[in-house]
Order: C-alpha cells, then structure tokens, then sequence
C-alpha cells in the first residue's frame, strides 16, 4: 500500500486508484482498484501460494476477533488501527508454529507475555493518561482477577486528553481461544463469557480515592484458553437533562493482564 506525502494531500477517486484517510493516523493512504479474480485466486495453479496465505491471514483475523471479544466493553475506547496491531501481533505468534504453511496454528497460550501491556491507542496511550502504576492480582484457577487503582491526583496522576469534566475508569476480564487447524481450516472457540466493570464519574478537579475491583468469570478454562484483562478511562459531560454521557473519542484502553 503505498502513502502520499503530505504535499499532496487529497481523498477520493482518482482512475485506478482510491485514496483515502484513516482515523489515529496522520498519513493520506492510497489503495489500487482491481486484481486477479476470485475464481482464479480460489482454482488457478498460480495463485496456491496465495491460498496458502490467505489461509494463515484468515487465523491472524480470527484470533484478532477473539482478543477483541475479550475486550468488548473497551473497544469503542480504542484507536481503529489497534485492529491491524493486533493482526501483526498473531503473525508473529504463528510464525513460531512449525506446521506446514497454509495450516499454521495460533498460540496465544504459549505466548502470552507478547499481548501484556497491548494499547488500544497508538497516538494517546492509558499509560500517558494514568501515570501510575495499576496493580493486578490475577487468579486463573479461579477465574479471575482484582485490580487496585491507587489514589489519583489530578494533574501529577491523571492527564486527561479533552476538557470535558469527568471521567470514569473500565475494567473488563475475557477469554480468547487458540486458533488450531483442523478439517481442512483453522477453528477458533465460540463465544467466551464476559465480565466488566464501569465505575462511578468522577469529576477531573476532584482527587480520587484508591478503588479495587474483583472480576471473576463463571466457568473453568482449559490451558488453551488465556483471560485477557483490560482497563479504559472515558471523560464524559451534561447532555442537557444534566445525565453525563461519554464523550467521543476521549478516552484510552489497554491490556492490564494476560494470564
């Protein structure tokens, strides 16, 4: 994919080619139109290699898609680009699988120190927001997790992007699959429960008291299963009935903890 240089800066059409921006990222994308067929990447002798990819590409998605349904109630806090971050993160994972190409497996749960600390914000990371460190006493026998957010003091803690006047935290604990190969394709697990906490609003002049939150999931895991711990920070502001809602592209979410 090839990006344009800011001298010429432009959207649209133009022949052959679309051009176009994406939110978090400064840079003018351009993207050719066209290509072989699908008839002839799905049958065609010269495209098996391409097959053999599209193959490992297909598991790099769906093992993105686990790790997001881990993290759902933080994903509007995201950047969209932490979508393709997190696709070159289970490359390199399946690069690590010795099985043949087109059928390489996806482990996260032998890997799971490389999603540990994951932003969801390339240009406005949680730790640039929340400099403090947040604990975590992770209980995987048990299917869960505390999390001690310590005293926060606005201004020296807590630096927050937009000036609207409260903010809340999120903490969330999902589970994500490996990605295996089986029948001819890759298998991922289906939906993997949930749980999630929204703390109260807080208003930004105000310090906050040292909070803890206990999540805990409601079943037992095999060891191909690995819990995904996520934390997000939200501002919010009056709408005109005085109920404070979430402001748009205010907040920031990471990885607190991969066990």
């Amino acid at each position: 994919m090839a990006r344009l240089k800011p001298q010429l800066d432009m959207e649209g059409n133009l022949g052959q080619l679309s051009i176009y921006r994406q939110y978090g990222s400064d840079k003018v994308y351009v993207r050719r139109k066209g290509g072989p067929t699908k008839e002839q990447i799905s049958n065609h002798p010269n495209f098996e290699r391409t097959r053999w990819n599209n193959a490992e590409f297909k598991a790099c998605t769906m093992m993105t898609q686990s790790i997001r349904q881990a993290l759902f109630p933080l994903r509007h806090l995201g950047d969209p680009l932490f979508t393709g971050a997190l696709n070159k993160l289970a490359k390199a994972i399946q690069k690590t699988d010795a099985a043949d190409l087109g059928q390489r497996c996806i482990y996260l749960s032998r890997n799971r120190h490389l999603l540990q600390g994951f932003p969801l914000n390339l240009l406005h990371p949680f730790d640039g927001i929340v400099r403090i460190p947040v604990a975590v006493h992770p209980d995987r026998a048990g299917g869960g997790a505390i999390v001690s957010i310590p005293e926060l003091v606005p201004g020296i803690h807590l630096h927050l992007l937009r000036d609207a006047p409260y903010y809340r935290f999120c903490v969330t604990l999902g589970a994500a699959g490996d990605i295996t190969f089986a029948d001819g394709g890759h298998q991922r697990m289906g939906q993997l429960p949930i749980a999630s906490h929204v703390a109260n609003w807080q208003h930004r002049q105000s310090p906050a008291a040292a909070t803890t939150v206990q999540l805990r999931l409601p079943q037992e895991f095999p060891d191909a299963v690995t819990l995904v711990l996520g934390i997000g920070i939200e501002q919010g502001a009056p709408d005109n009935t005085g109920n404070i809602i979430a402001v748009k592209r205010s907040g920031s979410a990471k990885v607190l903890g991969v066990f």
